[in-house]
């Protein structure tokens, strides 16, 4: 079923899921527009977000617009942020092991490497992000 717009003083008031467009209301200064839905856009999420939808009052129908725009530094900065504090929740014995055996590789290496610790290796894993 289509989609409709009730237009106030020239702001969008509601949308309804009707069959039919309902009739205008002029001396209440009601108008119904029709306003298709419109699909959000495909994005990556690890790089772009989804802001809208804004609608746009033509002379015979309502637009929707998605705009699909990309993440700020400091956005991507938080999301890498908040993977290493998922990780280090319920996985931190994991990541315990994975440094463990990182150390053990760097001791080995010739000429050896010194040994990292949990904040160095949360940096190193930040960047594989």
């Amino acid at each position: 079923m289509p989609r409709y717009a009730q237009i106030r003083s020239g702001v969008i008031f509601e949308f309804k899921v009707l069959p039919n467009q309902p009739p205008n209301l002029a001396h209440k200064g009601i108008t119904w527009l029709p306003c298709p839905e419109v699909a959000k856009p495909s994005i990556d999420p690890k790089t772009h977000k989804i802001t809208g939808p804004t609608y746009t009052i033509n002379a015979s129908d309502v637009t929707e617009e998605w705009a699909s725009v990309a993440l700020t530094t400091e956005e991507l900065s938080g999301a890498k942020a908040a993977a290493i504090a998922a990780i280090n929740g319920p996985y931190r014995p994991i990541m315990k092991a994975f440094l463990d055996h990182e150390n053990r590789i760097r001791a080995k290496a010739t000429p050896p490497q010194d040994a990292l610790t949990m904040e160095e290796y949360e940096i190193e894993f930040r960047d594989l992000l």
